[in-house]
């Protein structure tokens, strides 16, 4: 069955991007309620090829949409939605991006996607907010891994990813805007990802039993403007003051 992630789902809005920042010092420190998302077993074989749309796809949802990390009360213009599913040999992630015109430059694996366009996977598959797992893909299909065995270890990003996760598989799709009439239909990236269970070491069941909790959280970093890369909007799933932060990280629970 094919099914499509249309403007609705995105939660359109029309206003400006802006690049990243620290809140102002007479603000309140934000809430950050902890999201979770329930993980239904796969309706069938899911091919990673990029494009979420077979039968196997059919017993997963669109997540909420994902907010500003650094400006929790700002919409976000170009809105990105995760699915998951699972089975016996793997749990798959499909993650997309509205974007007109998505882009990066790097192309070799383990390269710093972060300092471009990219989405982002984290996994702690124990709870306890230590070695857990970063996976990353830009707009061209380049991937990097990493084991993160503290929050701030990040730090030393080299070091962390010559760990590799074993029979990783992703693929990405972009979708060009289109005009229909007098409609624009706009344009989006999508990455879909396939974790084979002997990646997560550190679980205690490997395929999870029903209603297991893991927990697990996605990111964005959108670039607007190619000319002033250091320019950013950082989005996340579930609230978040930053990046590697596992103490904030969502949850994903596993069900039949």
């Amino acid at each position: 069955m094919m099914r499509r992630l249309g403007l609705a789902a995105f939660g359109l809005v029309l206003v400006g991007l802006a690049g990243a920042g620290s809140r102002s010092a007479d603000q309140p420190p934000p809430a950050y309620p902890m999201r979770t998302y329930i993980c239904h077993r796969a309706a069938g074989p899911i091919t990673i090829d990029g494009l979420p749309y077979e039968e196997g796809w059919r017993s997963a949802r669109w997540s909420d949409s994902f907010g500003d990390m650094f400006f929790p009360d700002r919409p976000v213009a170009l809105q990105t939605r995760v699915e998951a599913a699972w089975d016996d040999q793997a749990l798959y992630v499909a993650l997309r991006a509205r974007d007109d015109a998505p882009w990066a430059t790097l192309r070799q694996r383990d390269a710093a996607l972060f300092t471009e366009e990219v989405l982002e996977v984290y996994l702690d598959e124990n709870n306890d907010q230590r070695n857990y797992l970063e996976f990353e893909v830009n707009p061209l299909g380049a991937e990097i891994d990493l084991l993160i065995p503290y929050a701030g270890a990040q730090a030393d990003w080299q070091k962390c990813a010559l760990w590799n996760a074993p029979a990783w598989k992703t693929a990405v799709h972009i979708e060009p805007p289109l005009t229909v009439g007098d409609r624009t239909i706009p344009g989006s990236w999508t990455v879909e990802m396939a974790f084979p269970w002997a990646i997560f070491a550190e679980a205690r069941h490997r395929p999870p039993h029903p209603d297991d909790v893991w927990r697990i959280q996605f990111y964005r970093i959108e670039r607007p403007d190619r000319s002033r890369p250091n320019e950013f909007v950082g989005t996340a799933w579930s609230p978040t003051p930053t990046f590697h932060a596992p103490k904030y990280f969502g949850a994903i629970r596993f069900v039949m």
